[in-house]
């Protein structure tokens, strides 16, 4: 239910600005025409997100161009990680399934894969537990488990510290930080 101030004084208008917060101010509970309509504002609240994580755990983020297949460069020493950052609002029966795809339905290349080199690392922002899974998966689609956000919410760095380790050190024995990954 959006706030009645805000609603009756501050956003009475049709504009653009009034538009997007009747649809979003109820946020996740928005329905999902609202979501599908405000689409890119969630992405960059999802893109937000990491970057305030990354910013609270002492890591270097560059943001890139748009139009590129990856969202933002980790910068560590001696290397750069290209991350693509996928956002989910709404859960399935057992967790938050993203589409590894770019592009969009509307678009003149409409919705088509990754190609393999495209990004490094997959950022999943679960945003409305302000949650985030990194990934070296390179599938269809990946999958992040109640469980597994359970698990991590102590270690919010223990996924990346095994992506990370996944594409630095691909034929080392992976040994996770938090049991049951």
């Amino acid at each position: 239910m959006p706030t009645p101030f805000l609603s009756k004084s501050v956003f009475c208008d049709d504009s653009a600005l009034s538009r997007a917060f009747r649809d979003l101010s109820t946020y996740p509970h928005a329905e999902p025409q609202a979501l599908s309509r405000n689409g890119r504002a969630i992405g960059n609240a999802g893109e937000h997100v990491v970057d305030s994580l990354a910013a609270r755990h002492g890591l270097v983020l560059a943001v890139v161009d748009d139009g590129l297949s990856f969202d933002r460069v980790l910068q560590l020493p001696g290397t750069m990680i290209r991350l693509q950052i996928k956002t989910r609002t709404k859960p399935l029966a057992n967790g938050y399934l993203f589409a590894m795809s770019k592009g969009y339905r509307g678009a003149p290349a409409g919705v088509r894969p990754y190609a393999p080199n495209d990004f490094d690392l997959a950022a999943l922002v679960v945003l409305p537990l302000n949650f985030v899974f990194f990934s070296a998966a390179k599938t269809p689609r990946i999958m992040v488990t109640f469980e597994q956000i359970r698990r991590l919410r102590t270690d919010p760095l223990a996924s990346l510290d095994s992506a990370v380790q996944t594409i630095l050190q691909p034929d080392a024995v992976q040994t996770p930080r938090v049991s049951g990954l």
